[in-house]
C-alpha cells in the first residue's frame, strides 16, 4: 500500500504531466517503494511524451513550410483527379495566373483553363498521363488573367493515394518565348541587311548593263550594225534581274505558286539525268524512292528547283569527290516533335533527304544555312539564296525544312512535305495554239506604271486589240460610265485610290466585261492569297513576256 506523501508525489507528478509539464521533475526518496516505482515510471511516459512532442512539432512545421513553398512556387502547380481531370488542390501562383480564386479552380476541370484550340490537345495530354503513356504535355496557350495568355509546358507524375490524382507543374515560358521572338527578329534585321546589300550589288550590276546599252542605242541608231546586239544585253539583264526577283519572292514566301497534286517518286525520277549532268564524274549519286506513291500538294516547277539546289550545293561542298544520296520516305510526325518545331502541326508527311559525305559544317555557319546571300563559297562562285529559296518554297507549300551537320562528318537536309491523302487534281490544261493570232476583242488595260502601260498598249494593238487605257481604277470606271462593254479587263491588282480586284467586281456587276485578267508584281493582295492563285481566277505575273500577255490574255477570253 502506498502511503500518503508517496500518492501526493504520484499525483502531484500525474497533474503536471496532463498540464503538458513533460519536462516536470519528481525525484524517488526511497521511502516507498512502491511509490518510487511509479514516480520513476511517470519520468519515463514524461520523455517518451516529449519526444513524441518534438517530433509532431517538427513534423507540422516541416508540413508548413512545404505548404507555403508550395503556394509560393513560381511553377502553376495543381493536382486533378486521373479520372475526370478536375482540379482538387491548386498553389497561389496558379490561382492569381488566371485570375480564378483557388475556391472556384476547385472542383472545375483543368481542361477549361485553356483556349478553344488547346482544349482537345490538353486533354488528350493528360489523359494519358493518367494510363501511364507519358508524363509531359506539349506546349500550350493557357487563359490569363486580365485577358492575357500564356503560353506553358508542364511535367506531370502520378500518385494513387489517397486516388489515382496527377500533380502537374505548368511552368509559364510566355517571357521566355517572347525573348526568343525578340533575338530572332534581331536575327531576321540582320539577314534583311545582309540581303539588302545584296540586292544593291545584283541589281546595280544589271541597271548597269540596261543603262549602258540605253545609252548606245539612242548614239547609234538603229541602222548601226550593234543595235541588235545592243537590244540582245538590254534583254539579257532584265531577265537577270526577273530571275533574282523570283529568287527573293521565294525567299520570302510570296512567289506565285501553281499547286498541284505531285507525285514526288516520279518527279524525283524525272530528275535523276538532270541531277547526274549536274554533279559531274568524280561524285555518285543514289537515289532511294520507295514503290509506293507518295503525293503532295506544291508546284512541281519549284519542287524541282528545291531538288537541284540541294544536289548542287552538296556537289559544291565535296569539292569533285564524294556521295550523294537522295531519299524519300511516309514519316509520321508526332505532338513530340510538334512540340519542339512550333512551325509544324503533326500528321503524315513526305521526307526528302539529301546528304553528302563531305566537311560537314560548324554551328555557326549551321545558324546561318538558311539566310539569303550568306555562303561559305569563295567569293563569285554563288549567291548565297540556294537554300533560302529552298527554305521560302518549303514553307510556302505548308512543309519544314532542317539541317543536320558536323565538322567532317557531312550535311543532311531534311524536307518535310504534308502528304495530300484526299485530294485530286481535276484541273486540265488548256490546249496551246498561236499566240500570235489575229484578234480583235475590245481590252480595257488598267496599269499605274505609266511606262508599263504604254508598252503593254503596243503589244495589244499590234495583236489587232482595240485597246482603252487609264491609269487607276477610279479612272477606269469614270471611262467606262459613257461608253459600251469591253471583251476583258487587264488590270493591275495594286493601284492607287481603287484595286484591280474591286475595279473587276464593279465592272463585272454592271455588265461592263465578261472576263479579267490581272497583273500583278505584288502577291499579298486579294487575288493572291498566301502565295497561292485562287481557282478560277485569270493572272499574269509580273515581269512577263508579249508573247506570255497574249497567251494569258487568250486564256481569259476562252479562246485556248
Amino acid at each position: 500500500m502506498i502511503a500518503k506523501p508517496g500518492l501526493e508525489r504520484v499525483l502531484d507528478l500525474l497533474t503536471r504531466i496532463a498540464a503538458g509539464d513533460l519536462d516536470a521533475t519528481v525525484e524517488p526518496t526511497g521511502d516507498d517503494e512502491t511509490s518510487d516505482a511509479l514516480v520513476v515510471g511517470l519520468r519515463m511516459l514524461a520523455e517518451e511524451l516529449s519526444a513524441e512532442r518534438t517530433k509532431r512539432e517538427a513534423a507540422e512545421v516541416l508540413l508548413t513550410d512545404e505548404r507555403d513553398a508550395y503556394h509560393r512556387s513560381a511553377g502553376l502547380l495543381c493536382s486533378i483527379d486521373a479520372s475526370t481531370l478536375c482540379i482538387l488542390k491548386c498553389n497561389d501562383t496558379l490561382e492569381q495566373a488566371v485570375g480564378i480564386p483557388a475556391d472556384e479552380l476547385i472542383g472545375q476541370s483543368v481542361v477549361t483553363l485553356f483556349g478553344d484550340g488547346h482544349r482537345t490537345f490538353a486533354e488528350e495530354a493528360l489523359r494519358a498521363a493518367a494510363t501511364g503513356e507519358a508524363n509531359t504535355v506539349p506546349e500550350l496557350w493557357m487563359r490569363g488573367a486580365h485577358g492575357k495568355t500564356l503560353r506553358v509546358v508542364a511535367t506531370i507524375s502520378r500518385t494513387e493515394t489517397p486516388s489515382p490524382r496527377l500533380r502537374v507543374a505548368w511552368s509559364d515560358v510566355t517571357t521566355e518565348r517572347r525573348l526568343e521572338a525578340q533575338l530572332g527578329q534581331a536575327q531576321k534585321m540582320q539577314a534583311v541587311g545582309r540581303l539588302s546589300g545584296g540586292i544593291a550589288h545584283d541589281f546595280n550590276n544589271i541597271l548597269g548593263v540596261i543603262l549602258g546599252a540605253a545609252s548606245f542605242l539612242q548614239d547609234i541608231g538603229a541602222d548601226s550594225p550593234n543595235f541588235k546586239d545592243d537590244l540582245q544585253l538590254i534583254e539579257q539583264a532584265a531577265k537577270r534581274g526577273a530571275d533574282l526577283t523570283a529568287q527573293l519572292l521565294a525567299f520570302s514566301r510570296q512567289q506565285i505558286a501553281q499547286p498541284k497534286r505531285v507525285e514526288l517518286g516520279g518527279l524525283m525520277r524525272e530528275t535523276d539525268r538532270m541531277l547526274r549532268r549536274l554533279i559531274g564524274e568524280g561524285i555518285t549519286l543514289s537515289l532511294d524512292i520507295p514503290d509506293a506513291s507518295l503525293h503532295v500538294l506544291a508546284d512541281a516547277s519549284q519542287l524541282t528547283q528545291v531538288l537541284l539546289n540541294l544536289v548542287v550545293n552538296a556537289r559544291d561542298a565535296l569539292r569533285g569527290h564524294g556521295h550523294i544520296t537522295v531519299e524519300l520516305e511516309h514519316v509520321q510526325l508526332d505532338q513530340t516533335y510538334s512540340a519542339a518545331h512550333l512551325e509544324v502541326a503533326p500528321g503524315q508527311y513526305a521526307l526528302i533527304s539529301v546528304t553528302d559525305d563531305g566537311p560537314g559544317m560548324s554551328a555557326d555557319v549551321m545558324d546561318q544555312a538558311f539566310e539569303p546571300f550568306f555562303t561559305t563559297k569563295p567569293h563569285g562562285e554563288g549567291t548565297g539564296l540556294g537554300l533560302s529559296v529552298c527554305y521560302g518554297i518549303v514553307r510556302q507549300a505548308g512543309g519544314h525544312i532542317v539541317l543536320y551537320s558536323e565538322p567532317h562528318r557531312g550535311t543532311t537536309v531534311r524536307v518535310y512535305l504534308p502528304l495530300d491523302l484526299q485530294s485530286v487534281d481535276t484541273r486540265i490544261s488548256p490546249t496551246r495554239s498561236d499566240a500570235h493570232d489575229s484578234a480583235s476583242e475590245i481590252v480595257l488595260l488598267v496599269e499605274d506604271d505609266p511606262i508599263l502601260r504604254q508598252l503593254t498598249m503596243r503589244v495589244l494593238d499590234r495583236a489587232g486589240y482595240q485597246v482603252v487605257a487609264a491609269a487607276n481604277g477610279e479612272e477606269a470606271l469614270l471611262l467606262m460610265a459613257n461608253r459600251p462593254a469591253v471583251d476583258v479587263v487587264v488590270t493591275d491588282v495594286v493601284m492607287p485610290k481603287l484595286g484591280g480586284r474591286a475595279l473587276a467586281e464593279q465592272l463585272l456587276a454592271l455588265g461592263k466585261t465578261g472576263a479579267v485578267l490581272y497583273l500583278s508584281g505584288y502577291t499579298a493582295n486579294s487575288i493572291v492569297h498566301h502565295g497561292v492563285l485562287d481557282d478560277g481566277v485569270h493572272f499574269l505575273a509580273k515581269p512577263f513576256t508579249a508573247d506570255q500577255l497574249l497567251r494569258a490574255l487568250r486564256r481569259s477570253l476562252g479562246r485556248e
